[in-house]
């Protein structure tokens, strides 16, 4: 059940790392927020803190998430938390990835394209760990395919035993028809 999750999140990480690895090509990042296009560095680090600055104001005692927009074809969320700082954005593909929080646009603009390139890592981590446990798997299967070493001695031992238990019921037995006969000769 863990290699199969696994193996699921690999295909949405790789699908996602190929959708970043071309939107990281293209250069500056183009976003769609709140249905406007901005482009760059200077265009979309002030939609970005706008919509920080306005997640941050509606805090409240449930957490939220709003859609924003795109980012290639990514969907742009927000996450609204239940305390000030616990606001932050996130991209949604195939696989969830959280931004760094921050405040300042250019701050904003960078946590959301460090997030981008840190797909293809993110791909790797996840095939390093699924091959690790796919290995430790096969070595169980192996372990358990193989005799048990001990077990004809085991054998053996249980085979003694059950021949002792047997030999002390006969005395059991012996023991007792030598009481009774010291008693009947008694009275």
């Amino acid at each position: 059940m863990r290699i199969e999750s696994s193996a699921k999140l690999l295909r949405a990480l790789t699908s996602d790392a190929d959708t970043a690895a071309s939107l990281l090509k293209a250069g500056d990042l183009v976003a769609t927020v709140h249905g406007r296009t901005h482009r760059g560095l200077e265009s979309l680090d002030d939609a970005l803190r706008t919509v920080i600055r306005m997640s941050r104001a509606s805090v409240s005692a449930r957490s939220t998430g709003e859609l924003l927009g795109a980012v290639g074809s990514f969907e742009l969320w927000v996450f609204i938390g239940r305390e000030f700082g616990d606001v932050h954005l996130y991209l949604k593909g195939e696989a969830i990835r959280d931004c760094r929080s921050c405040q300042t646009g250019p701050a904003l603009y960078r946590a959301l394209r460090d997030t981008i390139l840190a797909m293809s890592d993110r791909r790797l981590e996840t095939e390093r760990k699924l091959a690790s446990t796919a290995r430790r798997l096969d070595t169980l299967c192996e372990g358990l395919g193989k005799p048990f070493e001990h077990e004809e001695r085991l054998t053996a031992l249980l085979g003694r035993q059950r021949a002792l238990a047997a030999n002390l019921d006969k005395d059991q037995a012996g023991t007792e028809g030598l009481q009774a006969a010291e008693e009947s000769l008694a009275a």
